[in-house]
């Protein structure tokens, strides 16, 4: 039967056979055109500024609820706040009892509408504007032709015949759509559908597993009448056929947390056809011995609908809620809607764990790098994890000081991160390194020590020659330049580490070395040669200024080969604070001679580390290690003169006084 009715304008109107509740959303003007009625929404002011929507229907829900048909953020916005309903030829906006009310601005008079006991409502004009919490919304609307038939459904659901394991049941299925497509086919019929939008763009953002099973539970129960949600994984072995599937995550809609839940209302072999198949169903258990129909509203039922999560690249396990104990029912367009929710989900729980993977992967390949560095050069085997602990715990310091410089400087997650990232790999620079400098344990290379000693071993035997023959190999008498031999090899001999070098024997060495001798060819060389000579003379450490050159560059080693890595927003500065934890305050550093206000906070902590556990380590090749205590003093020594930062220094102090050299590990 249609219904007719005057328009405000003497136009005859007419209800068409197709409606939402009752009452059309469509009639026909006097001259039979079919037109249908939109309603606009547009946030003019407050947190949702500029958002925007047009809507077809009697019923356009308002509200701070993701359920809501036009949801808004605003916190003063009850959680469903109100409506514009159309009721024959008029539109209205009608306040559902919230919490803070609704004030309507007509042309002429502003109405307030707050009454906490029952809804209330008012006509509205087109251009009328609302004012909900601090959002002040404009409603317009208009009317557009519209096709005389509504569009065909398409058949929704199998019902699938009973079966004796089945009495009294009954079981829906289809399989898994595309998602585009399922979406375009509900989009003009269930304004949840905009939520379920909402929700996959929150997902997008979120990074935690738990978290996106969280959003997905919270939007659930909103969308659907469920009592119970549950996430189920693959099983451990997917090929047996009997592999459990066990719950990782259960909510409940009275409690958001995961305690004494009941157990899943599907069995293991329909969570396994579900998984197998990759096919949705909805689940109807019948409580009252009734036959199964399509019309179950009347009838006490449980009902659950689950379907797959289905990744980009695998199936990650089954998503479900049920009904059970609140008389609620689901529908297959509720089964195409959860099919929709569980994609989304989908999604995101396998973005996620590429995420994670990719982060597993590049810690390995971080630890990969300083076992390399640590394998080229195994004296210092540990120093890059003690630097990054040491400066890590540094930061810490700085981050709890409530007074001083400090007082205002917090280190975030993220820098903390990029720190750690930084100390890990400052030396991965060595590995460009000569293997002969990094390793060079003695003044002399041990292949050169034996050559001079062989040298010295020839001029023994040439002056004693001379010697026996009554004469000399050189300005000396063959005794004193024996004597001069031997204090010449004393001298090498003992210094071939690279303990300090006094003035004294720098200088005889000088004078001893540039004796001569001739050897069988009639040749007359000198003991040392100029290179021999020059590591001999080295002050202290085992490395000349051109080897010290060379070891310097392994800095800028480390930032040009860290730079080589696509880091993420907010690890940028990673190959910088590596390529910087050489300098010193006062400009005298290397490799770039940077002074204080180009070194960033991170940069002087992590000098500060590292030196210390240069002084303290097991010994190098080039510096022996040593005490403690002593290492504190020189670092505060160099604080005074203003090579590092005596702030940080001092607090450096009290940390190792604290922690106590034994505990970590040096």
């Amino acid at each position: 039967m249609h219904r007719h009715w005057l328009g405000g304008d003497g136009a005859v109107r007419r209800f068409l056979p197709w409606c939402f509740g009752g009452e059309s959303w469509a009639f026909r003007d006097e001259d039979g055109e079919v037109r249908q009625r939109m309603i606009r929404l547009m946030v003019q002011s407050g947190p949702d500024e500029g958002k925007e929507a047009v809507f077809r229907g009697r019923r356009v829900r308002v509200g701070r609820g993701l359920s809501n048909d036009f949801a808004l953020t605003d916190a003063m916005v009850s959680q469903v706040h109100g409506e514009v309903v159309v009721q024959g030829d008029g539109v209205y906006w009608r306040d559902l009892r919230s919490r803070h009310g609704t004030q309507v601005r007509l042309q002429a008079m502003t109405v307030t509408l707050h009454d906490r006991d029952q809804p209330q409502e008012v006509e509205l004009q087109s251009g009328s504007e609302i004012l909900l919490g601090e959002s002040l919304l404009r409603v317009g609307w208009e009317a557009r032709d519209v096709p005389v038939a509504p569009p065909p459904r398409r058949p929704v659901a199998t019902v699938t015949a009973n079966t004796d394991e089945m009495q009294g049941e009954q079981l829906y299925k289809r399989p898994t759509a595309n998602v585009d497509e399922v979406t375009q086919r509900l989009s003009r019929q269930d304004p949840r559908l905009i939520a379920i939008f909402r929700l996959s763009r929150s997902l997008n953002t979120v990074v935690d597993r738990g978290e996106v099973l969280d959003l997905v539970a919270r939007m659930t129960f909103e969308a659907f009448p469920a009592a119970n949600f549950f996430a189920v994984s693959m099983p451990e072995d997917p090929e047996h056929p009997e592999a459990p599937m066990a719950p990782v995550l259960t909510r409940t809609r009275a409690s958001d947390r995961g305690e004494d839940q009941a157990p899943s209302l599907l069995s293991q072999s329909l969570l396994r056809q579900v998984f197998d198949r990759r096919e949705a169903i909805l689940f109807v258990r019948d409580e009252t011995g009734m036959q199964p129909t399509e019309s179950i509203v009347n009838a006490r039922i449980t009902a659950c609908i689950a379907a797959p999560l289905v990744g980009p690249q695998r199936l990650i396990g089954v998503m479900q809620v049920d009904t059970r104990g609140t008389g609620g029912l689901f529908g297959p367009d509720d089964l195409d809607l959860f099919t929709v929710l569980a994609s989304y989900a989908a999604f995101a729980l396998e973005r996620i764990e590429l995420m994670s993977s990719i982060v597993d992967m590049f810690e390995a390949v971080v630890s990969m790098s300083v076992n390399a560095t640590d394998a080229r050069d195994p004296s210092t085997a540990g120093h890059s994890a003690r630097v990054c602990a040491l400066t890590l715990r540094l930061a810490e310091r700085v981050n709890a000081c409530t007074e001083g410089r400090f007082a205002d400087v917090r280190f975030s997650d993220t820098e903390m991160r990029e720190l750690r990232y930084a100390t890990l790999l400052h030396d991965f620079g060595k590995i460009a390194v000569r293997e002969r400098v990094l390793m060079k344990p003695t003044r002399l290379p041990p292949e050169t020590l034996r050559t001079v000693r062989e040298r010295l071993q020839v001029a023994r035997l040439a002056q004693r020659l001379a010697h026996a023959e009554g004469r000399r190999d050189g300005p000396r008498d063959p005794e004193e330049a024996l004597r001069r031999i031997d204090r010449l090899e004393k001298l090498v001999l003992h210094y071939q580490p690279g303990i300090p070098l006094p003035e004294k024997e720098a200088e005889d060495l000088a004078a001893l070395g540039a004796d001569t001798f001739t050897d069988a060819t009639g040749t007359t060389r000198p003991l040392l040669d100029e290179d021999e000579l020059r590591n001999m003379r080295i002050p202290k450490g085992t490395l000349n200024e051109d080897e010290w050159e060379d070891m310097r560059s392994h800095a800028r080693h480390s930032e040009e080969l860290l730079r080589s890595i696509p880091w993420e927003k907010g690890l940028e500065r990673v190959p910088t604070f590596a390529g910087l934890h050489h300098e010193k305050l006062d400009g005298s550093g290397y490799p770039y001679g940077r002074k204080a206000e180009d070194l960033p906070l991170q940069v002087r902590m992590m000098t500060i580390a590292d030196i210390f556990d240069a002084m303290t380590s097991a010994d190098r090749p080039y510096r022996s290690a040593g005490e403690h205590q002593w290492a504190l003093e020189v670092i505060a020594q160099m604080a005074a003169g203003g090579l590092l930062d005596p702030d940080l220094v001092a607090l450096f102090h009290q940390d190792i006084e604290e922690l106590g050299a034994p505990t970590i590990g040096l």
